[in-house]
């Protein structure tokens, strides 16, 4: 790790920034396994106000008994438990309190999933299951035994009948799988095969992009349209990031660079394109998802590390200082509290970096005039702590 250091030590400016290259790398790597919805954090304290009371919700309940089927009901119930809460509680098994119920529930889940395997061949649901459990071995940090789920996750999907594997919610069970299959190369050292494994997913996603993107100079349709729109372009921005993670890793500079940046475009096209009934919507958050802004967010303050690492100092300035921005107006109007608590997380890393590259540079700029000559040139002002 002191090679690494010293190697971002490049110069004034990135001296000030090389805990920021290594602080903000958290939300780079570390979050490769972050794609389906940002729900893995807790929510801060402060947000948890704006949640209803435990006495109004129970007032909204329904007075009367649901018209579903004991059966149905029963279905919803073991959904819930294992693809939203199993999800979250998988994804938090590193905590000793809960590693145990993790590793408890995966054995009932694989058994859920051979005795029914049968039956539920063929279909979107076994995918599905086989990714739940697959992913919750992966958090457990069993990268073989992960990466064997997830072959068998494929296997699942391939063996769906054609209409079903076209259908853009089984284009991103594909798209997760190989990110799975990605994440658990790399942390196996096979860099070259987490690339092709990104790469695949990558055009999965880029194909459910191109299938929901609206004809030139038509409108994005409010609904289904623009969520599926909009869910494809954050599966997008996710495996790109991936995808140019894996090429950093592989030392592969120049490409992990045009991947980024490829990102980038991506994101900066789509603010572009006019809402139905409204005009051009070109500021992050409302041309783009709560879920793409994030993702568009960890895209820019990866490539801000890469040019940190490269020695660019104000590129990567640049680069975390819009990531603060789009932060700052998540933590302000974004309505889920997952997404506020991650984007008040990235501020509170890049932000005291982002001042200290500013105190830097004007310290260097400052001592390379002769005394009188003027200020500093002022960098671009930060957001409102």
């Amino acid at each position: 790790m002191e090679d690494v250091m010293k190697m971002l030590m490049k110069d004034a400016a990135v001296r000030g920034v090389a805990l920021a290259a290594l602080g903000v790398a958290v939300c780079g790597l570390c979050s490769c396994n972050e794609k389906e919805g940002e729900n893995n954090a807790a929510a801060p304290a402060e947000a948890a106000a704006d949640q209803p009371t435990l006495d109004n919700a129970l007032s909204a309940a329904p007075a009367e008994a649901p018209a579903a089927s004991v059966e149905e009901i029963e279905e919803d119930l073991l959904d819930i438990f294992i693809f939203d809460l199993g999800m979250r509680a998988s994804e938090l098994s590193s905590h000793p309190e809960l590693n145990a119920s993790v590793r408890n529930m995966l054995e009932k889940l694989e058994n859920y999933y051979l005795a029914l395997a049968d039956e539920l061949a063929g279909s979107e649901r076994k995918v599905k299951l086989a990714l739940r459990i697959a992913d919750t071995i992966k958090n457990l940090g069993a990268w073989e035994r992960a990466n064997n789920s997830y072959q068998r996750a494929l296997a699942d999907y391939e063996a769906m009948p054609e209409e079903l594997r076209q259908k853009p919610e089984s284009r991103r069970l594909l798209s997760s799988i190989y990110s799975g299959m990605g994440f658990c190369s790399l942390r196996r050292g096979m860099t070259t095969e987490a690339i092709d494994f990104y790469t695949k997913a990558k055009d999965v996603d880029a194909a459910g992009i191109a299938h929901a993107t609206p004809a030139e100079g038509e409108p994005l349709a409010e609904g289904e349209v623009r969520d599926r729109y909009m869910q494809a372009t954050a599966d997008m921005l996710f495996s790109i990031r991936c995808l140019g993670e894996c090429q950093s890793v592989a030392q592969d500079v120049e490409e992990a660079r045009e991947t980024y940046k490829s990102g980038v475009a991506l994101a900066e096209q789509v603010v572009t394109i006019p809402a139905a009934g409204a005009t051009t919507q070109r500021a992050p958050l409302w041309g783009l998802s709560q879920d793409a802004s994030l993702q568009y967010v960890r895209l820019l303050v990866v490539l801000g590390n890469l040019e940190s690492s490269c020695g660019n100092a104000q590129e990567a300035f640049n680069n975390w200082l819009k990531a603060a921005q789009i932060c700052e107006l998540l933590t302000q109007r974004a309505s889920s509290l997952i997404i506020r608590s991650k984007a008040s997380q990235i501020l509170q890393i890049i932000v005291p970096q982002l001042r200290a590259m500013q105190q830097a540079s004007a310290a260097q700029q400052g001592e390379a005039q002769p005394e009188g000559a003027g200020e500093a040139a002022e960098l671009p002002s930060l957001p409102q702590e």
